[in-house]
């Protein structure tokens, strides 16, 4: 599948393959036209890796183990500077990319036929989320499955798109095993140095979770990829933002609960006192849609509106403990 790409079509956890079998993962439209925000997962690999297609032999090295926005800017060979928000991003050209595999298509196509082990696993995964009353056509996976490369203990990455999907999802999470690696959890608690009641309400509202012996992930993203012309969330439009401070500020936070854009990501509240909360963290979805008051280390960014946009994590050192 080579050429032109229809971009409306690339959702978010798109996975695009180079031509020298690096596997990436889209999560954005940038303003630079010809490329997509994308960071690279699996890279070919000639060491012995659980990660392998049985009908090629090929072998694949996973590069990130923990998921973080700094890991996941650093596995990436190719960053632009988005001036936006001052920060390094991971690109991936669109010529550089010769095959694209859709999240959505991919689900389906597994549930209706699946092939092995790992499919029909899916298929009863599946079936059960349905439950929550989410349509199959607002799922999609992403990973190693859609990938061939899944071995037998790997994750389930399941997506789903929208905001109603993902409160129906969270809701129907509830009282469901949670999991979370000592490795994520680690790193969270050195990035943003959490109190114990943060740490508690992380492990008891993670969207990974536990249904019969598997592990499952549910990505919860936005109907369409942000990116130009399009608003982030909560009606932040990327073109208007005109001045960032690059001085960490510590603020307190009153983010009132249950605003569904915090659950898709990139996660997004709005404050009590009208401010605009933003990250790029998914760990924090759950966290802000709960709510409560927060005392936090931010970057603020203006509009020329005169909005204040807080960014919450975009800094690998920062603070966010609830009071």
């Amino acid at each position: 599948m080579e050429g032109l790409y229809d971009l409306s079509m690339i959702n978010h956890g798109t996975l695009a393959l180079d031509k020298e079998y690096n596997i990436y993962v889209v999560i954005g439209m940038p303003p630079l036209p010809g490329t997509v925000y994308a960071y690279l997962k699996y890279r070919l690999c000639s060491i012995d890796t659980p990660w392998r297609q049985r009908i090629t032999g090929l072998r694949f090295c996973r590069r990130i183990r923990v998921y973080t926005p700094r890991t996941i800017v650093h596995s990436t060979p190719r960053l632009v500077l988005d001036p936006r928000f001052n920060v390094n991003v991971p690109i991936l050209g669109l010529d550089e990319i010769y095959v694209l595999i859709d999240p959505r298509k991919s689900l389906i196509d597994m549930i209706n036929h699946p092939t092995n082990q790992m499919q029909y696993k899916l298929v009863n995964i599946v079936n059960e989320i349905l439950s929550s009353g989410v349509r199959l056509n607002d799922l999609g996976i992403t990973g190693s499955i859609p990938l061939g490369i899944a071995h037998p203990r790997s994750d389930i990455d399941l997506l789903s798109y929208g905001e109603r999907q993902a409160v129906l999802l969270y809701e129907w999470m509830k009282g469901k095993k949670r999991y979370i690696s000592k490795e994520t959890l680690q790193s969270f608690i050195e990035r943003y140095k959490p109190d114990e009641k943060t740490i508690s309400l992380l492990l008891s509202t993670r969207t990974r979770i536990k249904l019969g012996n598997a592990e499952v992930s549910i990505i919860m993203a936005q109907d369409t990829l942000w990116g130009p012309g399009k608003r982030i969330a909560c009606g932040i439009d990327p073109e208007k933002i005109v001045v960032v401070n690059q001085h960490r500020k510590r603020v307190r936070l009153h983010i009132e609960s249950r605003q569904p854009n915090a659950l898709t990501y990139p996660p997004c509240v709005v404050s009590m006192d009208g401010d605009t909360v933003l990250s790029f963290d998914h760990l924090l979805s759950t966290i802000l849609y709960e709510g409560g008051i927060y005392d936090a280390h931010v970057i603020e960014v203006q509009t020329n509106e005169g909005n204040r946009i807080f960014l919450l994590g975009v800094r690998e050192r920062t603070r966010f403990r609830m009071l």
